[in-house]
């Protein structure tokens, strides 16, 4: 069976002030959890966690490789029976692989919002050189998401942006993929429909006051609602409506600009809402792009692979993200079916003149 058509959620969702404080509780079900987390994501999850036990702690090194992946699941207690991720989307997926080798339960705890990660059975894998491998679905969903809102709120905005940049996607990418299917439409399939104009929705309307929570640290309901949305809402469109139309477009641009170093300095979902331009320009939606660029401009996102780090061979490069993004198993011909090369590279050079 195709673990991408399998629709299943997440055990418990968390989402409040002093949600850490439920999780020595949570950890009572468990004979031998362990932590799983980075430097930095440890250091601001102890700011917020008072341990009533001195659980195993081991780190990652940042690559969400599959070389990492081995390491530590051979690293772990051989009686390990859950693994709490704690930190942002390359640990968190480096976790749910390191629980899928091992056959364990994850708790996930977000220390960033950068992504749904925390929500979603399957994982982003890199080259350790930092590009994109591939994606792993999971039978396994988290058996419970704790996000802190306390901790949240003191997260990077840089990070906060990045969330924003992947979740906007999930609207454009969803309802170009659903426009195109030729099959009946599940219900299922449906509602993630809709939860994604909601994700538009509470996006466009709602990040002026997140960004302001979280520069004053203060926890406000927008800042919540951005938080579940980012994660919750994010995550729940893909296990809504699995391969169907969970990413389309805009993540197949993400990830033949990956293979380039340049980028890499930027976050995820950059690079995803650069995608965004692209996939509606090759849709030629263009009164969508003139609609979506005052926001991108007054959050500043990007929208020129010159801005990217990429100023020569523009044209070179343009190509091999589109022969990337066009190629097999990717995802670009949901958004537009037999779409050819010539035509994302013609997209890409509309969004470059923007």
């Amino acid at each position: 069976m195709d673990l991408r058509s399998i629709s299943r959620g997440i055990g418990q969702f968390i989402c409040n002030q002093g949600a850490l404080s439920m999780l020595n509780a949570k950890l009572t079900s468990f004979v031998n959890p362990v932590f799983l987390t980075g430097q930095k994501a440890y250091a601001a999850f102890s700011s917020f966690y008072q341990s009533e036990k001195d659980y195993p702690c081991y780190f990652y090194d940042g690559s969400c490789s599959h070389e990492n992946i081995e390491y530590l699941a051979n690293s772990l207690p051989i009686d390990c029976d859950c693994i709490v991720a704690i930190g942002g989307g390359k640990l968190i997926d480096t976790a749910k692989s390191v629980a899928n080798r091992l056959n364990v339960e994850y708790i996930t705890v977000p220390t960033l919002l950068s992504t749904c990660a925390a929500y979603t059975p399957l994982s982003i894998i890199y080259q350790s050189d930092g590009r994109i491998k591939q994606g792993e679905h999971y039978e396994r969903a988290a058996y419970l998401c704790l996000a802190d809102l306390d901790l949240l709120v003191h997260s990077p905005k840089s990070y906060l942006l990045d969330g924003i940049g992947d979740t906007l996607a999930k609207w454009y990418e969803a309802n170009a993929a659903v426009a195109n299917l030729t099959d009946d439409v599940p219900v299922f399939v449906q509602a993630a429909l809709q939860m994604a104009k909601l994700i538009q929705q509470v996006l466009l309307n709602e990040t002026d006051a997140a960004i302001a929570s979280l520069t004053s640290h203060q926890v406000t309901p927008a800042f919540k609602h951005i938080v579940e949305t980012i994660i919750g809402l994010g995550g729940m469109v893909g296990g809504l409506a699995g391969r169907k139309a969970r990413v389309a477009g805009a993540h197949a641009i993400h990830d033949g600009m990956s293979q380039f170093p340049q980028t890499h300095q930027y976050g995820h979902g950059i690079k995803v809402a650069y995608g965004i331009l692209v996939q509606l320009a090759a849709e030629k939606k263009m009164t969508e792009i003139e609609e979506l660029l005052p926001f991108f401009t007054k959050y500043q996102f990007i929208h020129r692979l010159q801005d990217f780090g990429i100023h020569e061979n523009l044209t070179e490069v343009m190509q091999q993200i589109a022969e990337i993004a066009c190629g097999d198993g990717q995802t670009f011909r949901l958004a537009v079916p037999n779409c050819t090369v010539a035509q994302v590279v013609e997209a890409m050079q509309y969004v470059e003149n923007l």
